[in-house]
């Protein structure tokens, strides 16, 4: 076996903080989980589920465009260098993220 199965001490304390994060806003996502399941909507028809990331992500500082292609988000972090602007910016992406894979498409 090569060495690309072994994980450098930077990358294991990346990892570390990374899933330290995970376990902040692991209820938050679990709500969000169950509000969008509990909202069922169609495929191109999902008007709620995008209504609910784009708001996540502007209040996460990201500028959005919506409706590209119908019912699409698209958020754009413009960089900082303040860290907690960072922080949160990436929970509310990977809050988006999941909100947009979480609603089935029928």
């Amino acid at each position: 076996m090569g060495t690309g199965w072994i994980m450098s001490k930077t990358q294991a304390r990346s990892s570390d903080s990374a899933l330290g994060t995970l376990d902040d806003i692991l209820p938050e996502l679990e709500v969000l989980y169950k509000d969008l399941r509990s909202h069922p909507e169609l495929s191109m028809q999902e008007a709620r589920t995008a209504g609910v990331v784009a708001d996540r992500l502007q209040a996460a500082g990201y500028e959005i465009s919506t409706g590209i292609g119908k019912t699409g988000v698209a958020g754009v972090l413009r960089t900082s260098s303040s860290r907690r602007s960072r922080s949160a910016a990436a929970s509310a992406a990977r809050c988006a993220s999941i909100a947009a894979s979480s609603t089935p498409a029928r």
